[in-house]
């Protein structure tokens, strides 16, 4: 019901509280495991030009090992050049894998994957 009471609002202009409704709906087709229903909550919110986090092959959002090496690196203060020549690679795959852990993460910045790294259960267990 939050997905057509989503969409009724952003029908008549109401963005923000269009937007509440169809998180709230696609948030919990998802935990119903209702995908078709959760694929419509989210191009709603498309449309209303909200950001909304794939669902990817990762359901939880945890790194692989490359990717948790390389997030630790760049929360450690290493340049993207200096990561790439610790692991024997290019600096491009290296973009590539903060994409990717961005996106697991839903972070936008270094500073912001740098204090998820070091809160994360895993950085705490190794020391």
């Amino acid at each position: 019901m939050r997905l057509l009471e989503g969409r009724a609002l952003g029908e008549v202009g109401e963005k923000a509280p269009a937007v509440a409704a169809l998180i709230e709906a696609e948030a919990t087709l998802a935990g119903f495991g209702a995908q078709r229903w959760r694929d419509e909550a989210v191009r709603e919110l498309r449309r209303l030009g909200h950001r909304v986090r794939r669902a990817g092959g990762d359901a939880d959002g945890a790194l692989t090992d490359r990717e948790q090496e390389i997030a630790e690196l760049v929360a450690a203060g290493r340049t993207n050049r200096e990561v790439a020549e610790q692991l024997v690679l290019s600096p491009k795959t290296i973009e590539a894998h903060l994409r990717n852990i961005y996106a697991k993460l839903g972070v936008r910045s270094r500073v912001e994957l740098a204090r998820m790294v070091v809160g994360s259960p895993r950085s705490r267990d190794e020391a």
